[in-house]
């Protein structure tokens, strides 16, 4: 009984601190494509910049902005090379997806994959993160900067289409 006791006065707590995130109104799913060069230097980071990406209709559609919903997180995200099986990316150590309008300097992280398994083949899952990006999704365009960190060189240019999304609460 004295070991039950304190699990029963701790349990409380978790339980009160439970609260439910705002529903997922609508999706906004985006794809974009890039090339990853064969022969990088593993011991730089890589930047991959795709500018003037469109928000598209998911907002007026529905007659709303940005700043009507509560919050725009990221939802999921994915490398998917387009030649499936060509190559793999188990070359990659780390990636780092940032969001930006205007200045490069003022940007959020919304998905990364630290330590990415060396048996990824052509289908990485990159972990979203938990930011609002509201801001950044409130006008016409924005602009992403993909940072790899790479184990070793890759063996061969690899056409890349990050396909990622928003969940609108």
């Amino acid at each position: 009984m004295k070991k039950i006791l304190p699990i029963l006065l701790i349990l409380p707590l978790f339980i009160s601190n439970c609260k439910k995130s705002d529903p997922i109104l609508f999706e906004m799913v985006y794809a974009e494509d890039f090339v990853i060069p064969a022969g990088l230097n593993p011991f730089d980071a890589h930047y991959f910049v795709l500018k003037d990406i469109p928000v598209g209709t998911y907002l007026s559609a529905r007659n709303l902005t940005a700043d009507m919903l509560n919050s725009i997180t990221p939802k999921a995200a994915n490398f998917v090379n387009a030649f499936a099986g060509t190559a793999g990316y188990d070359f990659i150590r780390e990636i780092s997806v940032r969001i930006y309008k205007d200045n490069e300097n003022d940007w959020k992280e919304i998905f990364y994959h630290f330590n990415v398994p060396e048996n990824t083949e052509d289908n990485l899952g990159i972990i979203p993160s938990l930011e609002d990006v509201k801001f950044y999704l409130n006008g016409q365009t924005y602009n992403i900067i993909v940072k790899l960190d790479l184990r070793r060189a890759p063996l061969q240019n690899i056409e890349t289409q990050f396909r990622f999304s928003f969940g609108a609460k």
